[in-house]
């Protein structure tokens, strides 16, 4: 029986009285990948800032190993391991790619670096470019990594692929898989449908603040996934 990493129940939230997200249940598993799909403003964001605690819940419950963390701020679920990939305002502009990946206290002479910095060869050339000057995609590959290099039990990443040429793309995949079989949970926002088909354990559809779809992977995944965009 997989071991419940988080677990979601009823969770409701969103901007001041505004309400976005309404009654999401949903689990990870150790090692399991969970993607979120769904149109742009269907409520993924809130979601993602939902659970990594940039926003407060309205209603409903977060369990991380069991432990009641839905009071908790963003600061104390990152002290809890949970780390999360902003969809927007990424990386800090006036900071070079070595000072915006030494943020989290990992980058190092370490396995996981030196994974990071293998596979994504334009990190290292960029290390000491200001990340204000990088295209929209290596900002991105930027905000990848440092999500990735905080070693977190459970990571959240929102639209991580934005911009990202595709070979990249895959790369990152690659990536998420071998975390995964280490152990390592991932929630993931995601729209690129070749993306997920390649790391998705179970992939949900959002829409209109819910959660109304959830697949698990399969030879159909991309087919029935794709058919719920559309409706």
């Amino acid at each position: 029986m997989t071991v419940k990493v988080l677990d979601v129940k009823d969770l409701s939230g969103g901007y001041g009285d505004i309400s976005v997200v309404r009654d999401i249940s949903l689990s990870v598993g150790k090692g399991e990948v969970m993607c979120l799909a769904g149109r742009n403003g269907v409520g993924k964001t809130t979601l993602m800032k939902l659970l990594s605690g940039a926003l407060p819940l309205t209603k409903g419950q977060i369990a991380l190993n069991g432990a009641d963390i839905s009071t908790f701020n963003a600061f104390e679920r990152q002290q809890k391991r949970i780390s999360h990939g902003l969809q927007e305002q990424s990386v800090f502009g006036g900071l070079t790619v070595r000072d915006n990946l030494s943020l989290t206290g990992k980058l190092g002479d370490n396995a996981l670096t030196h994974l990071l910095i293998e596979t994504f060869p334009i990190i290292k050339k960029r290390y000491d470019v200001q990340a204000g000057k990088l295209s929209g995609g290596e900002r991105k590959l930027v905000s990848f990594c440092r999500a990735i290099s905080e070693d977190g039990l459970i990571t959240l990443l929102d639209e991580p692929t934005e911009g990202v040429q595709p070979e990249n793309i895959e790369r990152m995949g690659n990536v998420i898989l071998e975390q995964a079989q280490r152990g390592r949970s991932f929630i993931v926002a995601e729209q690129n449908l070749t993306l997920i088909e390649q790391i998705a354990d179970t992939c949900g559809v959002m829409d209109h603040g819910a959660l109304v779809s959830l697949y698990q992977a399969s030879s159909s995944l991309r087919e029935s996934v794709l058919q719920e965009l559309l409706l």
